[in-house]
Formats: C-alpha cells, structure tokens, sequence
C-alpha cells in the first residue's frame, strides 16, 4: 500500500507535468509560425485553369491537372471571378 507521502509526490508530478504542457502549448501559441505556404495559384496557374476552362475540363480534371484540390480551386476560383461550373450549353464529354 502506498503511504501519503508517495501518493502526494505522485499527484505534485503530474500537476507539474500537466502544468509544463500548458506553458509549452501557451509558448507554441503565441510564437510566429514557422512555415512557408506553398503558392499554389501563380498567374500562370489562373491563365491555364482558364484555357482548361475554355477547353471543356470538369473541375476534377483541372484539380488533377494543376495538382491541387477541387475545393481549393473551387475558392480560389470564385475569389477571382471565374466560373468553373460546365455552361448548359456545353456539350457532354465521352457519351454515346
């Protein structure tokens, strides 16, 4: 069985331990981060999702093709005015 002393020592340590975590997240928070964003959408990316566009490309394939995501582009897209919804009149791609 353990004595008072010990399950008194026991609880201080983790007390510690549990407030050394909540001044390292704190210090973490409030630090600058650290890392570079990646631009993913240069001008020379806008002009070719465009011609894409133009050329009858879904969503998904220009995602692929530019190597980003379909919601990122999506955003990015939409921020910037172009639409990359198919038109109504545009013809299916691949059908009978």
């Amino acid at each position: 069985m353990a004595t008072y002393q010990s399950k008194v020592s026991e609880k201080t340590k983790k007390l510690f331990q549990r407030d050394t975590k909540m001044m390292q997240t704190e210090e973490l928070a409030t630090q600058p981060p650290t890392y570079e964003r990646r631009i993913k959408f240069t001008s020379e990316r806008i002009q070719q999702i465009r011609n894409l566009v133009e050329q009858g490309k879904s969503r998904e394939e220009i995602a692929e093709l530019i190597g980003v995501t379909v919601r990122s582009m999506e955003v990015t897209c939409s921020r910037l005015g172009i639409s990359v919804r198919r038109s109504s009149h545009s013809p299916p791609t691949g059908g009978v």
